[in-house]
């Protein structure tokens, strides 16, 4: 028995590994010639018939010019930006010269497990251009572990009847929208959910099941573009780096919706790290700028066109908050030392130079007072001496004014030699 369960396990395994991607092939598109029983589409003097009965949808791409147009009971027209159906007016138009009524044909017929409606391929890339792998019928209808793409851009109609009462696949992809059994499966379970996050407006990469912290990178890219050798860059250029041994990597090709039935190819890189708290997704972020200019120098050559990065981190887990309390709390130990200073001050423990300033300042203007108007001189505050002494003292000896000026007890008047002893008494 341990050996069977181990061949199950294997088996597994290896239907696991080699999984593909599965893209139905019809479409209920106007535009599409097998559509139509006259195998064109419809022009100016044709009449369009829709049975009655017909349940279908049918994506418009472009605007038409009809004679006449029957609808059915039960359908709808999807209309791209732009598309559109008007009259004909009855002018000559080229290849559409005899009127004939052209019939939409049943789309019923398109039955699910027809393998002969499915192409298989072993990547997106290669699924896109035209790159499908050969396989024997009953492997190229989809599976539990394939993943099934439906064009975007296009309207159509499978019919799935058959004995199964379930399809089992890994994923299915509708208009460029995925949806996957995985996150079902994963989140379903009461014991299993997403964890909480410590960065602000965390992010959920597409194909991912929660939302998570750290750094995304999303490429537009030309034909040229090859996933595999623009991933040996990343691993060989930055993930060998010691600073980034913590830093997680994925990378593949996905759809990004840009309008409600639009979606385009990009190459997503998802980068993670192991940090917490406040440094959650910062060594992410750190990789992210350096891969974005790697780009700006080299990406030319691996075929990239554009890029944009989103960033979450725990850095800015706080946001406004976190700066006005601490503006706040900045305010308030400035206003606690001020408090402080003019106690201490206040009980002749230090004194404040603003408090001195000031006193020169208000000696300064009782001398400007008792000078007058007339007077042309000036006071140094550094000095405590009136600038006219004959004014002050009236008239006296060169010598006694000398030894009034050296008798101060403060200290700091002195005669600058610079200058002749009968310039500083004048």
């Amino acid at each position: 028995m341990k050996g069977l369960f181990f061949l199950l396990l294997f088996m597994q395994l290896l239907a696991a590994s080699i999984a593909v991607y599965k893209q139905w092939i019809p479409n209920t598109n106007f535009e599409n010639a097998s559509n139509w029983d006259k195998d064109r589409i419809p022009c100016a003097n044709d009449v369009v018939l829709f049975k009655s009965n017909q349940v279908i949808s049918v994506f418009v791409q472009s605007t038409h010019s009809l004679a006449d147009m029957y609808l059915p009971l039960n359908g709808e027209f999807i209309m791209a930006p732009g598309a559109g159906f008007a009259a004909f007016d009855g002018s000559w138009d080229p290849g559409c010269d005899t009127a004939s009524a052209v019939s939409f044909t049943d789309a019923e017929k398109y039955k699910w497990h027809d393998p002969a409606l499915w192409h298989a391929a072993t990547s997106l890339e290669d699924l896109d251009q035209g790159k499908y792998i050969f396989a024997v019928d009953e492997e190229r209808v989809p599976c539990q572990y394939d993943d099934v793409i439906f064009q975007p851009e296009t309207s159509f109609r499978v019919n799935i009847d058959s004995s199964e009462q379930m399809i089992h696949l890994r994923s299915i992809s509708i208009m460029g929208q995925k949806h996957r059994q995985i996150c079902a499966a994963l989140l379903g379970d009461s014991r299993t959910r997403c964890p909480a996050l410590a960065c602000k407006d965390p992010f959920q990469p597409v194909g991912h099941c929660c939302e998570i912290c750290g750094a995304t990178i999303s490429l537009e890219y030309t034909p040229g573009f090859d996933i595999r050798q623009y991933q040996n860059r990343i691993l060989h250029a930055f993930l060998s780096l010691p600073k980034y041994a913590g830093v997680q990597m994925a990378i593949s090709k996905v759809r990004k919706p840009q309008t409600s039935r639009n979606a385009v190819p990009v190459i997503q890189i998802v980068l993670m790290d192991d940090k917490t708290g406040s440094q959650t997704g910062t060594n992410a972020e750190q990789l992210a700028e350096d891969i974005m200019r790697d780009i700006t120098v080299h990406g030319d050559s691996f075929g990239i066109v554009t890029d944009t990065v989103q960033v979450a981190t725990g850095s800015n887990s706080n946001g406004e908050g976190g700066t006005i309390a601490g503006t706040v709390i900045g305010l308030l130990l400035g206003v606690l030392l001020l408090g402080i200073m003019l106690f201490l001050h206040w009980k002749g423990m230090i004194r404040l130079p603003s408090v001195h300033l000031a006193g020169l300042w208000n000696r300064k203007k009782d001398q400007d007072v008792v000078a007058g108007p007339s007077d042309k001189g000036f006071d140094n505050p550094i000095f405590d001496t009136p600038t006219n002494r004959a004014e002050s003292h009236g008239a006296c000896s060169r010598e006694e004014a000398l030894k009034e000026m050296a008798s101060k007890e403060s200290g700091i008047y002195f005669v600058n030699p610079l200058y002749d002893e009968t310039e500083l008494i004048a």
